[in-house]
């Protein structure tokens, strides 16, 4: 799974940066806030950051790629259970999910798909249930 993902994701967000529609922008904006706020409540987050990725993945207007995503949607939803308790990492997660977005938001397809991939390689350890060291 990690392979499909480093494979689509990172071309994801570098077409949502030429191609998402302002409309979508407030909508993945708006779902960092409610992930933010949530997390800040010391509530369960992990939809949120599995929703993220699905968002960007619409954002691309490749229905084939936003279709993948959603079918792992359960399999990065059960990740994100698991680094919920990991120290930092949901905070971490957020950073990077808004890192990533900022450079979608700003149209620098290049560097965004960049930290995508980074991200994604970052956080592969989780997928497995171990802990990743540098968090």
């Amino acid at each position: 799974m990690l392979e499909a993902r480093m494979m689509i994701e990172p071309d994801c967000v570098r077409l949502a940066a030429e191609r998402a529609t302002e409309a979508e922008f407030d909508a993945i904006e708006h779902l960092l806030q409610e992930h933010e706020s949530l997390h800040e409540q010391n509530k369960p987050v992990s939809e949120y950051g599995a929703r993220f990725h699905i968002r960007l993945a619409e954002a691309s207007h490749n229905r084939v790629a936003a279709s993948f995503m959603s079918s792992i949607l359960h399999i990065m939803q059960e990740r994100g259970r698991r680094i919920d308790a990991i120290p930092n990492a949901r905070r971490k997660e957020i950073d990077d999910h808004r890192a990533i977005f900022q450079l979608v938001r700003a149209r620098k397809g290049a560097k965004a798909s960049a930290a995508m991939r980074e991200h994604i390689l970052e956080w592969s350890n989780t997928y497995f249930g171990e802990e990743d060291a540098r968090r």
